[in-house]
């Protein structure tokens, strides 16, 4: 019985130094690119002026060796030796031709500059669609706060506690310490200065009014954004990236729920008094 299966020729690839000549050989194909790709790369090539390649043993060629030849002769014109390509098939030519066309670096042209008026549309165009954002998502909190109001059956307590706690109660020390030292920065400067003038006795109304009126809710404000808010932040893009806010919609939750905001906003008051007991 006759055996019509061929084995494929592994592809081959050496090196003359002698004649400065590459012989070429095989199917050059993706199954063996691989091999031939390693020993491309271990070739200690003469330091001549051409270096022709061979390819008239070639039986077959795609163009995952198409790229292999393409890109060593690449390499050796880049090191200033030319390549002569001698033996190669029609289609084979035809496919380094290819390889040459889309291989070729194209030059990117700069994007014309904006004239004046579509740079004033395109700025007015971005702030009306943030304003836009702005105003869905302050409607979208007012109506699911809303809905809690009328139905606090649907408030998740559970995580409305654990961002009292995480967003509230670990954020104390914080500000604490933040009001003691601001304290004792402002008694001291103040005291400084105020006893040129004879004027001492006012030091404890300077410290206090000042902190009860302005550096209270604006540094407790601060902490909140930058801590509890920064964390907030990253939660929501994770969730986002990995796709676990297009989940809840599937699974019929909504995503859109005011825990973080309780957990956020009722704490700052307790922050408040505590900056000024602190003070």
């Amino acid at each position: 019985m006759t055996d019509f299966t061929q084995t494929p020729t592994q592809a081959t690839v050496e090196l003359l130094a002698q004649t400065d000549t590459v012989l070429c050989g095989g199917n050059w194909t993706l199954d063996g690119i691989c091999k031939l790709e390693l020993q491309v790369d271990k070739f200690h090539w003469p330091q001549a002026s051409a270096i022709t390649f061979d390819g008239s043993a070639i039986q077959a060629m795609d163009t995952a060796g198409a790229w292999l030849l393409f890109r060593t002769q690449q390499a050796l014109e880049k090191a200033g030796q030319s390549i002569i390509l001698q033996g190669f098939q029609a289609h084979h030519t035809d496919l380094l031709h290819m390889m040459k066309t889309y291989a070729a670096e194209r030059p990117t042209m700069p994007p014309p500059p904006l004239n004046l008026l579509e740079s004033i549309g395109r700025y007015t165009y971005t702030r009306f669609n943030q304003v836009i954002d702005f105003l869905a998502f302050v409607g979208e909190s007012f109506v699911v706060l809303l809905r809690a109001v009328l139905s606090p059956s649907r408030i998740r307590w559970k995580a409305l506690f654990y961002n009292l706690h995480s967003a509230g109660f670990t954020a104390l020390p914080i500000v604490g310490m933040l009001a003691f030292l601001t304290g004792v920065v402002l008694a001291y400067q103040g005291g400084t200065q105020l006893s040129r003038y004879g004027a001492n006795i006012f030091m404890v109304d300077l410290v206090g009014i000042s902190l009860l009126r302005e550096l209270a809710p604006l540094l407790t404000a601060i902490v909140v954004a930058g801590r509890s808010g920064s964390a907030y932040t990253a939660q929501i893009g994770t969730m986002h990236i990995t796709n676990e806010i297009d989940a809840l919609r599937t699974m019929g939750i909504a995503p859109m729920e005011l825990d973080r905001f309780f957990g956020s906003f009722s704490p700052s008051g307790f922050s408040d008094e505590l900056f000024n007991w602190y003070r």
